[in-house]
């Protein structure tokens, strides 16, 4: 009888988790698909941006672009909504800082679009803001693959580990997601400071907005090795687990050249 108890007591466990991951494969699903979306309206108006050109604008095209500002600025209102509507994103660091990078790209670009001064920065703006969605996009579509192939291997439809995430409750938002995302964070900082360092003109505040990415994405690189590894001193340690570079990319200085 004690060991009839236990075998129900497992099985009802096992059922939890099933329900818990699959609540956790949906809320990711939703998540990727509203990024999917935002990445397809960022691409339209950055096509609908480069097709106004970069010269004096005519009364049509400066109305053009006044528009383009309004649908920019509904594009980061529903970003900065997301926090609220899906759970467990305020629970993933990396992708928290990706959405303030995002903010702060939109920004720039609806107040270039705003003023009607379609120049470098704009355009720039906005194509960096597509990477980000990029990665975003990205990073989840491979997490989903990576639970579909757990729950192919064991033989179930729903019993995966969530990508090598152990078993019990799964997060929305795996620590290996943001590992994937910080990669990519860290890519763009690079871009950044080789764009920055090839213009002739610098923009102090463009520069420290990079120099404060890149110590974020350093402060939170070292964060997520702990949370990833909470044994300070494993005895047999995982080579096969991925950890982030918390090393920085030497950023571009203020009033200077990148040595």
């Amino acid at each position: 009888a004690l060991q009839h108890l236990r075998n129900a007591l497992e099985e009802a466990q096992r059922l939890d988790e099933q329900a818990a991951q699959r609540q956790a494969e949906q809320a990711r699903d939703a998540l990727r698909k509203q990024y999917e979306s935002m990445l397809e309206t960022q691409s339209t108006i950055h096509d609908e941006t480069v097709a106004l050109g970069d010269d004096d604008l005519g009364r049509r095209q400066r109305s053009q672009a006044r528009a383009l500002a309004a649908r920019q600025g509904e594009l980061r209102d529903e970003l900065l909504a997301m926090a609220d509507q899906h759970e467990g994103l305020s629970e993933a660091p990396i992708f928290t800082l990706a959405h303030a990078q995002l903010d702060r790209l939109m920004a720039q670009s609806g107040a270039g679009l705003e003023e009607r001064r379609i120049e470098t920065r704009t355009n720039q703006s906005q194509r960096q803001a597509m990477t980000i969605l990029a990665s975003l996009v990205e990073v989840l579509q491979e997490q989903q693959q990576q639970q579909d192939e757990s729950d192919f291997e064991d033989g179930s439809s729903g019993g995966g580990e969530g990508g090598g995430q152990g078993g019990g409750e799964q997060p929305v938002i795996p620590p290996v997601a943001e590992l994937k995302l910080l990669r990519s964070m860290q890519q763009l900082v690079a871009d950044q400071t080789r764009a920055i360092s090839e213009q002739e003109t610098r923009d102090d505040s463009e520069v420290r907005s990079v120099v404060d990415l890149q110590r974020q994405l350093f402060e939170q690189g070292a964060s997520l090795i702990e949370r990833m590894n909470p044994n300070p001193n494993p005895t047999e340690p995982d080579t096969n687990q991925e950890t982030p570079n918390p090393e920085p990319i030497n950023p571009v200085e203020e009033g200077g050249a990148t040595p």
